[in-house]
């Protein structure tokens, strides 16, 4: 079963290194579902790749060699896959969040989020 997505809105609270600490820019990015199929591993693993690919340069780009901007930077690709696996509510997209981002899952959640089942 195809998604009943095509193109996914991703906000992210961008956390530019331009920006002072406290300040965030929300930025909406196009992430497509094209020739993805959300029922299979697959479909769900290539899903948070294109998410994080799709936020790298919102988020700061993946050239940041400073510590503390390095860690801002991931953080935004954190939240960035967090709010989208939110949204979809998918099953196996959920499950490919925790296997990649377990400790995030667990701060987040008490227990990997309960989605609906197809």
């Amino acid at each position: 079963m195809m998604s009943r997505f095509s193109c996914l809105s991703v906000m992210i609270a961008a956390l530019l290194v331009t920006a002072p600490p406290t300040q965030a820019t929300q930025v909406q990015v196009h992430v497509s579902l094209s020739g993805l199929n959300l029922d299979t591993p697959q479909g769900a693993h290539d899903l948070i790749f294109r998410i994080r690919s799709a936020a790298a340069e919102p988020c700061g780009g993946n050239d940041v060699h400073d510590p503390y901007w390095s860690s801002r930077y991931d953080a935004c690709i954190r939240e960035a896959v967090s709010n989208v696996v939110k949204a979809v509510n998918r099953p196996l997209v959920t499950q490919a969040y925790v296997a990649m981002y377990p400790h995030d899952a667990a701060r987040q959640h008490a227990q990997p989020p309960v989605v609906a089942s197809n």
